[in-house]
Protein backbone atom coordinates (compact mmCIF):
# COMPACT_ATOMS: atom_id res chain seq x y z
CA UNK A 1 0.00 0.00 0.00
CA UNK A 2 1.06 3.17 -0.67
CA UNK A 3 1.06 4.63 2.81
CA UNK A 4 2.16 1.84 4.80
CA UNK A 5 3.90 3.11 7.91
CA UNK A 6 1.69 5.79 8.22
CA UNK A 7 -1.12 6.34 10.68
CA UNK A 8 -4.12 8.44 10.79
CA UNK A 9 -6.69 9.67 13.59
CA UNK A 10 -9.39 12.38 13.69
CA UNK A 11 -8.95 14.07 16.93
CA UNK A 12 -11.38 13.65 19.74
CA UNK A 13 -14.82 15.97 19.29
CA UNK A 14 -13.90 17.54 15.92
CA UNK A 15 -15.49 17.34 12.34
CA UNK A 16 -14.74 16.00 9.50
CA UNK A 17 -16.68 15.09 6.43
CA UNK A 18 -18.43 11.80 5.67
CA UNK A 19 -16.98 11.57 2.99
CA UNK A 20 -13.73 12.39 4.06
CA UNK A 21 -14.49 9.39 6.69
CA UNK A 22 -15.07 7.00 4.32
CA UNK A 23 -11.98 7.22 2.42
CA UNK A 24 -10.37 7.25 6.02
CA UNK A 25 -11.71 3.74 6.30
CA UNK A 26 -10.71 2.61 2.52
CA UNK A 27 -7.02 4.29 3.57
CA UNK A 28 -7.02 2.07 6.99
CA UNK A 29 -8.21 -0.85 4.95
CA UNK A 30 -5.59 -0.24 2.12
CA UNK A 31 -8.29 0.16 -0.28
CA UNK A 32 -6.64 0.45 -4.19
CA UNK A 33 -9.94 2.19 -5.09
CA UNK A 34 -9.45 5.08 -2.92
CA UNK A 35 -9.80 8.37 -4.43
CA UNK A 36 -6.23 9.75 -3.33
CA UNK A 37 -5.98 12.99 -4.45
CA UNK A 38 -9.22 14.24 -2.56
CA UNK A 39 -8.21 11.98 0.50
CA UNK A 40 -4.96 13.85 0.26
CA UNK A 41 -5.98 17.23 -0.26
CA UNK A 42 -8.55 17.33 2.58
CA UNK A 43 -5.91 15.49 5.51
CA UNK A 44 -3.69 18.50 4.58
CA UNK A 45 -6.55 20.96 4.91
CA UNK A 46 -7.86 18.69 8.18
CA UNK A 47 -4.39 18.73 9.38
CA UNK A 48 -3.84 22.32 9.44
CA UNK A 49 -6.94 23.08 11.24
CA UNK A 50 -6.07 20.41 14.06
CA UNK A 51 -8.48 18.39 13.54
CA UNK A 52 -6.33 15.27 12.53
CA UNK A 53 -3.19 13.96 13.35
CA UNK A 54 -0.94 12.24 11.24
CA UNK A 55 1.93 9.81 12.76
CA UNK A 56 4.99 7.90 10.72
CA UNK A 57 6.40 8.29 7.57
CA UNK A 58 5.28 7.89 4.00
CA UNK A 59 6.83 4.43 2.64
CA UNK A 60 10.29 4.36 0.64
CA UNK A 61 8.58 3.86 -2.83
CA UNK A 62 6.10 6.83 -1.87
CA UNK A 63 8.90 9.18 -1.23
CA UNK A 64 10.59 8.32 -4.29
CA UNK A 65 7.49 9.10 -6.68
CA UNK A 66 7.28 12.47 -4.68
CA UNK A 67 10.92 13.20 -5.48
CA UNK A 68 9.97 12.23 -9.17
CA UNK A 69 7.24 14.00 -9.51
CA UNK A 70 9.35 17.43 -8.02
CA UNK A 71 12.21 16.59 -10.06
CA UNK A 72 10.05 16.61 -13.35
CA UNK A 73 8.64 20.13 -11.97
CA UNK A 74 12.14 21.16 -11.33
CA UNK A 75 13.05 20.57 -14.59
CA UNK A 76 10.30 21.63 -16.44
CA UNK A 77 10.78 24.84 -15.11
CA UNK A 78 14.49 25.15 -16.39
CA UNK A 79 16.31 23.93 -12.54
CA UNK A 80 14.55 27.57 -11.26
CA UNK A 81 15.53 28.23 -7.66
CA UNK A 82 14.52 30.60 -5.18
CA UNK A 83 16.53 33.35 -3.94
CA UNK A 84 18.56 32.48 -0.38
CA UNK A 85 15.97 34.62 1.91
CA UNK A 86 12.68 32.77 0.55
CA UNK A 87 15.17 29.53 0.93
CA UNK A 88 15.72 30.44 4.58
CA UNK A 89 12.25 31.32 5.10
CA UNK A 90 10.81 27.95 3.53
CA UNK A 91 13.61 26.05 5.70
CA UNK A 92 12.34 27.57 9.19
CA UNK A 93 8.59 27.11 8.64
CA UNK A 94 9.05 23.85 7.79
CA UNK A 95 11.61 22.71 11.04
CA UNK A 96 8.90 24.26 12.71
CA UNK A 97 6.53 22.08 11.67
CA UNK A 98 4.93 19.12 13.51
CA UNK A 99 5.52 16.77 10.17
CA UNK A 100 9.06 17.70 10.12
CA UNK A 101 11.19 14.80 11.04
CA UNK A 102 14.51 16.83 12.90
CA UNK A 103 17.07 13.93 12.94
CA UNK A 104 16.00 12.88 8.84
CA UNK A 105 15.47 16.29 7.49
CA UNK A 106 11.95 15.07 5.51
CA UNK A 107 8.54 15.79 5.39
CA UNK A 108 6.56 13.23 6.88
CA UNK A 109 3.25 14.07 5.16
CA UNK A 110 1.58 11.56 2.82
CA UNK A 111 2.12 14.19 -0.55
CA UNK A 112 5.42 14.84 0.74
CA UNK A 113 8.94 13.07 2.74
CA UNK A 114 11.38 14.63 0.82
CA UNK A 115 14.78 16.00 2.02
CA UNK A 116 13.59 19.75 3.17
CA UNK A 117 17.04 21.08 2.39
CA UNK A 118 17.25 20.49 -1.54
CA UNK A 119 13.45 21.07 -1.68
CA UNK A 120 13.07 23.97 -0.70
CA UNK A 121 15.59 25.67 -2.64
CA UNK A 122 13.27 24.92 -5.95
CA UNK A 123 10.66 27.63 -7.26
CA UNK A 124 8.53 24.78 -8.61
CA UNK A 125 7.71 23.23 -5.28
CA UNK A 126 5.22 23.80 -2.57
CA UNK A 127 4.55 22.51 0.99
CA UNK A 128 1.73 20.00 0.83
CA UNK A 129 0.16 21.70 3.78
CA UNK A 130 0.10 25.13 2.18
CA UNK A 131 2.88 26.48 4.82
CA UNK A 132 4.29 27.79 1.37
CA UNK A 133 3.99 28.02 -2.41
CA UNK A 134 5.41 27.58 -5.63
CA UNK A 135 7.73 30.53 -6.65
CA UNK A 136 7.28 32.74 -8.99
CA UNK A 137 10.02 35.90 -10.63
CA UNK A 138 8.97 39.23 -9.36
CA UNK A 139 8.27 37.69 -6.17
CA UNK A 140 9.87 38.51 -2.87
Amino acid sequence: MRYSGLTITVREGVHVSQLWRADLDRFRAGDELLDVDRFEKLAGFYYRQGRIDIEGEPSIGKKAANFGRAVLRHVATAGKKVPESVRRERITICRGCELYNKAKGTCRHPRCGCVMQRKVRWASTDCPIGLWGRFYEGEK
